[in-house]
């Protein structure tokens, strides 16, 4: 006779995003709804326009305007006020707080899992200008 063993169902424990990060991603929604009308923003150019005298707006428009071509892909943002994150947003809080709190391994982690070789250290300067203003 053999006995059958109950595993106890265990749901996915998503990461806690930090209350300021939170304020921010509600913030890159409210831009993220604006910039859809915005130009196209090619990322090499973007670098040029790292400025932390240009403030967080600026900051949240220039990584927001190349997101889709530093993931190869439409990111996913919710509305702004929304309490669930989509994929996209949590990575990028995930991206945002590994660099607020020097945790490199993990901010290399993030970075290498979806951004592809060549924008990765554009992609970097934009979170870290970003990550900067926001602090």
């Amino acid at each position: 006779m053999v006995a059958v063993l109950a595993l106890p169902k265990v749901s996915p424990q998503l990461p806690q995003v930090q209350p300021e990060t939170r304020a921010l991603i509600n913030r890159l929604r409210f831009y993220a709804s604006f910039c859809r009308a915005s130009s196209f923003l090619d990322i090499y150019t973007a670098c040029q326009m790292i400025d932390p005298d240009n403030g967080e707006e600026a900051a949240a428009n220039t990584l927001i305007r190349i997101l889709g071509q530093a993931l190869d892909k439409t990111p996913v943002w919710h509305r702004p006020g929304e309490a669930e994150f989509s994929f996209d947003e949590l990575w990028l809080a995930q991206a945002i707080e590994s660099f607020k709190y020097s945790d490199d391994s993990s901010f290399r982690f993030l970075i290498h899992r979806r951004i592809p070789h060549e924008k990765r250290r554009i992609f970097g300067a934009l979170i870290a200008n970003l990550a900067g203003l926001s602090s």
